[in-house]
C-alpha cells in the first residue's frame, strides 16, 4: 500500500502553460511566428468587420468567413500592382483566410511546426522563407 508521503506532487502548470511547453517550448513574442500570426488574426477580423460595415453578410459557404469583395484591397491584379505601385499586394494574400476553421488550422499549425523550426534557423531566415513562399 502507498502512503500519503511516497506519493508524487501534481503538476503545478495550467492547461494552456502544458500546450506552450509540449507544443512550442521556446516560443515568445519577439518570434517572427509570434508576430505574423497575431498579423493574420488581425487582418482575419478586419475583413469580418469590413463585411459587416459594408453592410453586407458573412460568406454562407464559410464558417464566419468575410464576403469575398472584402479581398477586393488585397489581390494581386498584375496591373493594379505595375502601374499603381502597390507593391504591398504581393505580400497581402498570404495574410488572408477564407473562414474560421481556415485561420485556426493554419494558425495552429504554424505556431507549432513554425516556432520549431525559427528555434533553428533564425527570425531572419524564417520570415525571408515565409514571404517568399508567399
Amino acid at each position: 500500500m502507498v502512503s500519503q508521503n511516497d506519493r508524487p506532487e501534481p503538476r503545478k502548470e495550467t492547461f494552456m502553460q502544458m500546450l506552450k511547453y509540449t507544443f512550442c517550448p521556446g516560443i515568445t513574442m519577439k518570434y517572427f511566428i509570434s508576430l505574423i500570426t497575431i498579423a493574420q488574426i488581425l487582418t482575419f477580423l478586419l475583413c469580418d468587420i469590413g463585411t459587416f460595415a459594408e453592410s453586407k453578410k458573412l460568406n454562407p459557404e464559410y464558417f464566419l468567413g468575410p464576403d469575398q469583395s472584402v479581398y477586393k484591397l488585397f489581390n494581386m491584379y498584375p496591373y493594379d500592382i505595375v502601374n499603381s505601385f502597390q507593391i504591398w499586394r504581393l505580400l497581402t494574400p498570404v495574410m488572408l483566410h477564407v473562414g474560421f476553421s481556415h485561420i485556426v488550422f493554419n494558425m495552429i499549425t504554424q505556431i507549432i511546426f513554425g516556432s520549431l523550426l525559427e528555434q533553428m534557423v533564425g527570425f531572419k531566415h524564417i520570415a525571408g522563407c515565409y514571404f517568399i513562399s508567399a
